[in-house]
């Protein structure tokens, strides 16, 4: 049995939190990460985008637990090289390199509070490098983790007993909006395009769910988007 602990998800912020240890995206405060940040083992990123990496949290983190960064860091080289280009006088650091996703497709092994998980990684289409994970527990139970992606096409053709998945805005809003006068807004609708409708969501989840499957929807849009009926915490 997995738990899910939505921290932040949205423009505002990403961060979520599996079995109390692993850490998805750094892209809020370490104030705001409170309490859950002490038990952190291991944190894997995204991508690059400064909602869900904020290297100020990172350097914090280093600061008071740095094995967790040295150790326990994993992300794709274009989120590596973000880390190294922000390195200053208060933060020094460099993702070690077996902890950078080479490709997708990439699988490794770790530990979380002595338990041993298995992590698959694969692509996500965005704007900047990007990759989802499928994580599988002791009891052979599998989590599909995606967000910011236009597609879930190269997403492993499995069912999953927890699906933690984009569902950003409704077609109709979008297509509506884009249609509009006001440049802004319809280069607003333009934008969300880069991620995963709800739509898309849903017909995701009815080819991937299990009858049991527990079903979380993030990043939905304030403007454009709608809570799907499929999901336990709708976001």
């Amino acid at each position: 049995m997995f738990k899910v602990n939505i921290i932040g998800t949205g423009s505002t912020g990403n961060a979520v939190v599996i079995d109390d240890k692993l850490l998805i995206d750094c892209g809020l405060t370490f104030d705001k990460l409170g309490d859950a940040v002490m038990g952190i083992e291991h944190i894997f990123i995204t991508h690059r985008h400064g909602d869900h990496i904020k290297v100020p949290t990172l350097s914090k983190i280093y600061k008071d637990r740095p094995w967790v960064l040295r150790e326990g860091l994993h992300c794709n080289s274009d989120v590596a090289e973000f880390i190294k280009l922000k390195n200053n006088s208060r933060f020094k650091f460099e993702v070690p390199v077996k902890n950078i996703f080479t490709e997708h497709g990439f699988h490794f092994d770790i530990e979380l509070g002595g338990k041993k998980y298995h992590i698959e990684t694969f692509k996500l289409y965005h704007d900047v490098p990007n990759q989802g994970f499928v994580i599988t527990n002791e009891d052979g139970e599998t989590l599909l983790f995606a967000t910011d992606t236009n597609s879930m096409i190269s997403a492993p053709h499995r069912k999953y007993d927890y699906l933690v998945v984009e569902g950003n805005y409704d077609e109709d809003k979008v297509v509506e909006a884009s249609l509009s006068d006001d440049e802004l807004t319809a280069s607003r609708a333009q934008r969300n395009l880069r991620h995963l409708s709800v739509q898309s969501f849903e017909n995701f989840v009815r080819a991937h769910s299990k009858e049991n499957s527990v079903i979380y929807q993030l990043h939905e849009s304030d403007t454009f988007g709608v809570s799907s009926e499929f999901g336990v915490n709708n976001n």
